[in-house]
């Protein structure tokens, strides 16, 4: 259960915790800021022996995969190889490999226009000299392909081109966006409420081991005397909360998600530039329960430890959590029971059985208060683990209650319920109301609504994926054959190899 429960604190969050024809630009053009760290012909996994086994490949096009908040050159490694060139023997059945030279380029992380510069420098460095080894003269052809935080740089290095009149320095033609918050992250407007959640859990998910732990607590008095439970409960949680989390966190504390919050001014003014170039968004709804999911792809297993298109499996952490929410209803049941057998034998003791049996009362009272609080601590975890779902969901906007009025037709000595108009002649009286949940979908991160807001781009849903899974799983596969197909048009056909 120590496992369990470090897992579910340390992992409580996610981040955190998102063509037209052009002439080609002269080798060597503008750098604007420094550059960034870029990757040519990914191949993490498996390095080919010699230099044979990845031989040149001529007139491919190029994709810029580009990587999310937090993320690194690596981000796309299994989808992007496996796009670029299988090895013998590692082919992925259903998915050949294109006539396509992949490379991963990097960018600040500081703010939009900063990822613009440093996004632009990065495909420069590495596409031009990719372009001249492919005897591409139209660049035009090459497109991005980005997750998350990375869709919103990856479109935010195209409004520069127009704002700045650098149509010439443009080295991509399409945009393909996953899981991307195009029209905000509610997860950034809602970070700061994130400790609070991890010390809530804490204090909740503890109270029954410590309560059970030391009802007998001579060790614990010699080691910390004067120590109360609750002292221990706080020092311990706030360590958790507010040392801990933002170390265990703090690539998904980057200054650049200020600027694609909700509401935030970057993101409307990227949102209101009118893009000229072919794009797609892709957008993932997971299966519940969505924050267990999302933990699980986010925190405990990666998607590119998974083989190429194969990080489908969620389900690890959602049966733990499952394990772990029984243990919790399992101590408070057999808290229960025991004030129930000690109540059958007149314990508390009424007034009379303290006077003829006083010692017998207070032994049993004792022992009826140590179940009662282990019962009561126990249900703190349970309450806890039950609603932990729904209480990440409301931080990352999924999750909301709205005010629903009822109304009453009243109708010339007769009435009716409605929600809507009542007919001629009829008075509409309010009758009340409650407050309703309501749910949006999302990919466990960012909200499906969000995803598929990038404006004039073709949307479609990848059922079942979260946030980081979109980088690596059967649906990735579906999608990614699509594109290349020529699914979501001509411009994104890329030929088999």
């Amino acid at each position: 259960m120590k496992n369990i429960f470090i897992l579910l604190i340390l992992g409580l969050i996610s981040s955190t915790c998102f063509g037209q024809e052009r002439p080609c630009p002269p080798f060597g053009s503008t750098v604007l800021s420094q550059q960034a760290p870029t990757k040519q012909l990914i191949n993490t996994e498996n390095p080919p022996k010699n230099p044979e086994e990845t031989p040149p490949f001529p007139k491919d096009r190029l994709i810029f995969w580009i990587h999310g908040l937090g993320g690194d050159v690596d981000s796309w490694a299994k989808v992007a190889q496996a796009t670029h060139y299988q090895l013998s023997g590692q082919t992925v059945p259903g998915y050949p490999h294109r006539k396509a030279t992949s490379i991963t380029p990097s960018y600040s992380q500081f703010s939009l226009s900063g990822a613009a510069s440093t996004l632009h420098n990065a495909i420069v460095a590495s596409g031009d000299a990719a372009c001249v080894a492919n005897q591409i003269t139209n660049k035009s052809i090459n497109y991005i392909i980005a997750h998350s935080q990375g869709g919103i740089a990856s479109r935010a290095t195209d409004k520069m081109y127009d704002d700045l009149n650098m149509g010439s320095q443009r080295r991509f033609g399409g945009i393909v966006t996953f899981g991307t918050p195009h029209g905000g992250a509610m997860i950034i407007n809602n970070k700061d409420q994130f400790n609070a959640f991890v010390n809530e859990a804490c204090t909740k998910l503890i109270s029954g081991p410590l309560e059970s732990g030391i009802q007998d607590k001579p060790l614990l008095d010699f080691f910390l005397p004067n120590q109360t439970l609750e002292n221990i409960k706080r020092g311990l949680c706030n360590f958790l909360s507010e040392d801990l989390m933002p170390i265990a966190f703090k690539d998904q504390i980057q200054e650049i998600a200020e600027d694609y919050k909700v509401g935030a001014s970057p993101l409307a003014e990227l949102n209101g530039h009118n893009a000229s170039i072919p794009r797609v968004a892709l957008y993932g709804v997971e299966t519940e329960p969505v924050f267990y999911r999302t933990v699980y792809s986010l925190k405990v297993k990666s998607p590119n430890s998974f083989p190429p298109f194969g990080a489908d499996p969620d389900q690890e952490l959602v049966d733990r959590f499952n394990n772990l929410r029984n243990k919790y209803k399992n101590e408070v049941e057999i808290a229960q029971t025991r004030m129930d057998e000690l109540e059958a034998w007149g314990i508390p003791c009424n007034a009379v059985m303290w006077f003829c049996c006083g010692p017998l009362c207070a032994l049993g009272q004792n022992d009826y208060n140590k179940a009662k609080k282990a019962r009561d601590a126990w249900d703190e975890g349970f309450q806890w683990l039950t609603y932990s779902n729904n209480k990440y969901k409301t931080l990352i906007g999924a999750l909301s209650t709205t005010y629903v009025n009822n109304y009453q037709c009243n109708c010339a000595g007769y009435s009716f319920p409605t929600s809507g108009s009542c007919p001629s002649g009829c008075t509409a009286i309010n009758t009340g109301g409650q407050w309703v949940p309501y749910e949006k979908p999302s990919d466990g991160v960012i909200l499906s609504e969000s995803a598929m807001a990038y404006p004039g781009a073709q949307t479609e849903i990848m059922s079942g994926s979260n946030h980081q899974q979109m980088r690596n799983d059967s649906n990735t596969q579906e999608k990614m054959s699509k594109l290349l197909n020529g699914g979501f048009g001509d411009y994104f056909t890329i030929e088999v190899r």
